[in-house]
């Protein structure tokens, strides 16, 4: 084992397979969600408004697109780390972290199985916010292996709090609110919906919460 993976301490190396992961997933499908709905806002106003076809995002549901991909992902997550550390784990971060990911794999099982008409850009919609996330694990990589004095870290922490604040809590919340009587077609999982912004503003709260405090502690320094 590498000298940086014993020095990082036991609870690191069992956390950290799971930060690989998840870094893993939202860089393969983060920009792309980003991107698609970028170039679907210019495509939608460069053409007068005409509506896009049915199939549009069929190259994403489909067997070989991005939701097979973040399903297993999800899922996977789940069973191997949300449950045991739900069950391990005392405390209520554990809980929510398993009550995100239950959320989260009925959110992309609703937008799959009964996202029709605008309700197609659901997925994308939600996918793309995970980009604030890229930074976020980013920075706790580079802390677990000793590098937390670079500046860089402080700056890709910097950027998951920007992203955050502006793709969980605005663009997000801009979405559900735009769409919110068509979301009334995924029928229960339409509480998913509620649950999952109510933890995105929960943990909104946290960060700025954190950024207050650390900018405090610098002051009295």
């Amino acid at each position: 084992m590498c000298k940086w993976c014993v020095d990082m301490g036991a609870k690191k190396q069992e956390e950290l397979p799971g930060y690989v992961s998840s870094l893993i997933h939202h860089f393969g499908i983060s920009p792309v969600c980003l991107l698609s709905i970028a170039g679907d806002y210019i495509t939608y106003n460069s053409t007068g408004g005409i509506p896009f076809e049915a199939n549009h995002y069929a190259a994403m549901m489909s067997p070989s697109g991005l939701y097979p991909f973040t399903i297993g992902y999800f899922v996977a997550d789940c069973i191997t780390f949300a449950l045991p550390e739900a069950y391990c784990k005392p405390g209520f971060a554990s809980k929510v972290f398993l009550i995100h990911h239950i959320v989260a794999v009925s959110m992309i099982y609703a937008t799959y199985t009964l996202g029709v008409g605008v309700l197609s850009q659901v997925f994308p919609g939600m996918m793309c916010t995970e980009l604030s996330t890229i930074f976020f694990n980013i920075a706790w990589i580079m802390r677990a292996f000793g590098l937390r004095e670079y500046k860089v870290v402080t700056l890709f922490e910097s950027l998951f709090a920007i992203f955050f604040l502006l793709l969980r809590n605005g663009h997000l919340t801009l979405l559900i609110y735009m769409l919110w009587y068509d979301i009334a077609g995924f029928g229960v999982f339409q509480g998913s919906i509620v649950i999952s912004t109510a933890l995105q503003f929960f943990w909104g709260y946290k960060i700025v919460m954190s950024l207050l405090l650390s900018k405090k502690k610098t002051k009295s320094v």
